[in-house]
């Protein structure tokens, strides 16, 4: 599935705790993460700052480990 980004999300400086994650050997993430919703709500009403990064097998894509992406889950066997 391609990556996706959001233009300008770099320069957020809000952290998300990314859905379904749960402490990794009983460590909680900081109780400041904000909602997951909240990003998806900027994204909704961002839509022509959306980025699809199509890639092939070798390629590489270098992002500001703050951008905020996505991708759809991989579907094939």
């Amino acid at each position: 599935a391609p990556l996706t980004t959001l233009r300008g999300s770099h320069h957020d400086s809000r952290l998300f705790r990314p859905p379904g994650a749960s402490g990794k050997d009983g460590v909680e993430p900081p109780t400041d993460y904000a909602p997951v919703a909240d990003m998806l709500t900027e994204v909704a009403a961002r839509p022509s700052d959306i980025q699809t990064w199509t890639c092939r097998a070798g390629d590489a894509l270098l992002i500001h480990p703050m951008t905020w992406h996505a991708s759809l889950p991989q579907r094939s066997n």
